[in-house]
């Protein structure tokens, strides 16, 4: 788990600082939203949850810009006999923070680095909720299909969540998506 974080920390890094070599004249603020099909790994219960995202990105200046993120995740499970019913786990995260962008022609690459919140629950036959502390460390590749509309492939986060025990839950999305510019 940890030479996959290193991996990915050293990827962003070496697209950060190729990109701050070149001075782009084009480089204008600019709006985006994606709309993105990211799955979740959880380390701690080791399930797959299907997870849907909405990002809206800011750009400020020379690739630097804001993010806002939220995601929503749900695992349900069927009923295992006369005594456990239906359940699902649901999960949201919220987070926001900065980004860095490197543009060319037709791609963009991204890291970016965002604090917020995630909220739990076990939605079923008994039915709790909390509300822990999560910094997420990701970025992905997009490529222009024109001037206002681009696909997102991939984009990888990592999200580390604060646990009441002391302990972190390492969470993992992997997927794409569709960003629209204006």
């Amino acid at each position: 788990m940890k030479s996959l974080i290193l991996t990915l920390v050293v990827v962003l890094l070496a697209t950060l600082t190729a990109g701050a070599q070149e001075n782009k004249k084009s480089d204008v603020p600019n709006n985006e939203i994606a709309f993105t099909y990211l799955p979740m790994y959880g380390t701690v219960d080791k399930l797959w949850y299907q997870s849907i995202g909405l990002e809206w990105a800011y750009g400020v200046s020379h690739g630097l810009g804001f993010v806002a993120n939220y995601s929503y995740a749900r695992k349900s499970f069927s009923a295992n006999g006369i005594n456990v019913p239906a359940y699902s786990i649901e999960g949201n995260i919220y987070t926001f923070g900065g980004r860095y962008t490197y543009r060319t022609n037709k791609t963009a690459a991204f890291g970016e680095v965002l604090f917020g919140g995630f909220r739990s629950g076990e939605v079923g036959h008994a039915q709790s909720v909390t509300n822990k502390l999560a910094i997420q460390l990701g970025g992905g590749f997009d490529y222009s299909l024109s001037r206002n509309f681009a696909l997102r492939m991939p984009q990888v986060e990592y999200t580390a969540v604060s646990s009441s025990n002391s302990q972190t839950d390492n969470l993992i999305q992997i997927g794409g998506g569709v960003v629209w510019s204006f």
